[in-house]
């Protein structure tokens, strides 16, 4: 299945809007309708985008295309690299909740 299509149909199955999502992401409607539509097949947001909907997005992009094994392994450095690049960013966000939290 198309990665947008996967998507769609889980933001869809949450319940969630494309508004809903794409806030929740912090990126627009529209890009958010690019990435279902397949119009944007890489997107940076992907990782988040799969984070939310509680989907596995090492699982879901190395089987993007099967056809082509090689592409995959060749992709999958750069997929770590995004992974490690995001659970930067959500470390930094747990720590700014925590001395949120920690203020009050």
């Amino acid at each position: 299945m198309d990665i947008g299509k996967l998507l769609k149909k889980e933001r869809i199955l949450k319940g969630l809007s494309q508004q809903d999502l794409a806030s929740r992401v912090k990126i627009s409607k529209q890009a958010l309708q690019r990435i279902e539509v397949g119009a944007t097949k890489k997107s940076k947001y992907l990782p988040d985008i799969c984070l939310e909907l509680g989907i596995d997005f090492v699982h879901i992009a190395s089987s993007g295309n099967q056809a082509d094994n090689t592409k995959n392994n060749n992709n999958s450095d750069k997929m770590v690299a995004i992974l490690l690049q995001r659970v930067d960013v959500l470390e930094r966000r747990l720590s700014q909740i925590e001395s949120v939290c920690y203020l009050k």
